[in-house]
């Protein structure tokens, strides 16, 4: 049994008193000294030819002090001593080391860190020039909210080749990496507070099946860089004022990056970036649900292909909203792009214009239910280049802030809430079917391993989506516009989510509406209108899609457990 890793706050207070005992042994022995010398040469005369040595702890090498006016040593060393006692570190000097060994014992024993089961280390207090190195499995490192500081170099807290460890609750801070991992998978970090870090918030290298969750990463170099990893999950982040990119992949496929907060980043929100290895890529990864504010650029992929960007907020960067470049196969999807204004220099271009969405060198990407609104220009697309911009009828393109100011005598297509002439953008790429209104998308649940969602186009500002088949075949949700105006809504629901048998039923405000049906292939679309205020529509079917509640699942295995039980106990059960 190793005692000392059994108490460590006792070793703690331990090692603080005995430099204070040490402090209390330097001042009576210059005392002393002073006494001695005053008595046998009283002016000093045969200072240089004494001398007091002092020994320090073991590391220290011993240190010769010249009496040389001794009476101002005795008061300076007095002076500094005294505030010595009221004023200790952890560890005096350079950066120091913990390391959480393979064998589960903490390295130094007197750091501010106690397990008492080899699985979760806590912090039990703040450490000060210290940083940590992981050797260890299958663990939490868990800093109660305390304070990992470094000096402005190295790593806070060191990963190599780990698997299965949790993160979580440390304020890291003033290091080079706050958080590095290597040949690591398997890792939370979450709840942590990663700041002033002179490099990368959370550094990954080589690192899968990574979860980054939850944590403020502000005011580094950059914030968080992935280089040829896969599999990772970076959600739930505040990833702000970072002096770089608020999150970098490089030579890095198949990771997610969702909800989060992403502003304020000195030169992109995220970018990709394939730097041509030929057994990497920056494909398959999913930007889906962030808030990409006020960076120098929203989003930059460079030479990244098959990528989603979907259902992000992206408005009001310092330049570009996306920048896709030499990149392929892209499918960009029900985002909001919005106010990008600026004009200017711009990285060599004279006579930049601000865009929602810009498209240098990139072909066959797919561009449908964005909606584009007040950017200085809407898109670019370098010449020659051809994507597509909609998602065919009845589905539709995009919403295009500019388009009555551009088509003027553009009218409604059949009732479809779709214009019906195309938004030019060059002669290689059009919107065949641009949206009338804003484009907005409700989540309806995971019913049966299956993501749905309801998506409407409205004038009105749509709020409160409500679906729940145990409560009911209904979908729900309010619209609010100026009272005095006609609002409309164009709402597409998936037909094997909520169906009927005879007819539809909708309601505004309590009121039944009239409607105009367009049945197409998997999904139904209903279109109404209504006088705009405040209200509540809801939309009623026959049937929705069944699921087992997991209070049924329990049941069953209880009536299950049940009946085995009585069985055994009847003796009828062989085995």
């Amino acid at each position: 049994m190793n005692v000392k890793a059994a108490q460590p706050k006792i070793l703690i207070i331990g090692a603080r008193e005995i430099v204070k005992l040490k402090v209390g042994v330097i001042i009576l022995t210059l005392l002393e000294n002073a006494r001695m010398a005053l008595r046998y040469d009283p002016l000093g005369r045969n200072y240089f030819k004494r001398k007091s040595t002092i020994k320090y702890q073991d590391s220290m090498e011993e240190k010769s002090v010249e009496r040389h006016f001794f009476v101002a040593l005795l008061i300076v060393t007095l002076t500094g001593a005294l505030a010595l006692s009221f004023s200790i570190k952890p560890v005096k000097g350079a950066t120091a080391t913990v390391y959480i060994r393979a064998d589960g014992s903490i390295d130094p024993v007197t750091a501010p860190i106690s397990s008492v089961d080899k699985v979760t280390y806590t912090f039990v207090g703040d450490l000060l020039e210290w940083r940590i190195i992981i050797e260890r499995d299958n663990i939490v490192l868990d800093g109660c909210d305390h304070t990992l500081q470094g000096t402005g170099d190295g790593s806070g807290i060191s990963l190599s080749g780990r698997s299965n460890i949790v993160i979580k609750s440390v304020n890291i801070k003033n290091f080079y990496f706050g958080i590095s991992l290597s040949g690591s998978s398997n890792i939370s970090i979450s709840g942590n507070n990663i700041t002033a870090n002179n490099g990368y918030g959370i550094w990954l290298y080589h690192s899968n099946h990574n979860i980054i969750d939850g944590n403020n990463i502000a005011n580094n170099g950059w914030g968080i860089v992935l280089n040829q990893g896969e599999g990772n999950v970076i959600s739930g982040n505040n990833i702000t004022s970072n002096s770089g990119d608020g999150i970098l992949f490089w030579d890095s496929s198949s990771n997610e990056i969702f909800k989060n907060i992403i502003t304020a980043n000195g030169v992109n929100g995220i970018q990709f970036h394939w730097t041509g290895n030929p057994y990497a890529s920056t494909d398959y990864n999913i930007i889906i649900g962030n808030n990409i504010l006020c960076n120098e650029q929203g989003i930059w992929l460079n030479f990244s292909n098959y990528n989603v960007i979907s259902q992000n907020n992206i408005t009001a960067n310092n330049w570009h909203g996306i920048i896709l470049y030499q990149s392929n196969h892209n499918t960009v999807c029900s985002n909001y792009i919005a106010a990008h204004n600026k004009s200017g220099v711009w990285r060599g271009y004279l006579n930049a214009r601000s865009k929602g969405l810009w498209l240098l060198s990139s072909n066959e990407n797919t561009i449908y239910h964005n909606n584009f609104i007040n950017n200085r220009e809407q898109t670019g697309v370098s010449p020659g280049y051809s994507n597509t911009w909609d998602n065919g009828f009845p589905s539709g393109g995009n919403y295009w802030s500019n388009y009555k100011e551009a088509y003027p005598d553009a009218m409604e297509f059949d009732d479809s809430k779709i214009w019906n002439r195309p938004y030019l953008i060059d002669g290689y790429n059009s919107d065949r079917y641009p949206l009338m209104a804003p484009f907005c998308t409700f989540s309806a649940g995971i019913w049966n391993g299956v993501a749905y969602n309801i998506d409407i186009i409205s004038n009105s500002t749509v709020s409160e989506f409500f679906f729940d088949p145990n409560e009911g075949p209904f979908i729900r949700f309010d619209v609010t516009g100026p009272e005095g105006t006609t609002g409309f809504c164009r709402v597409t629901i998936p037909n094997n989510l909520l169906w009927v048998d005879d007819g539809w039923k909708i309601f505004v405000g309590g009121e039944p509406v009239n409607y105009t049906l367009i049945p197409y292939e998997n999904y139904t679309y209903l279109v109404f209108t209504y006088n705009h205020s405040i209200k509540t529509v809801e939309i009623q079917g026959t049937h929705a899609i069944p699921e087992f509640h997991s209070a049924l699942i329990m049941l069953f295995f209880m009536l299950v457990t049940l009946i085995v039980a009585i069985l055994l106990e009847k003796g009828k059960m062989q085995f």
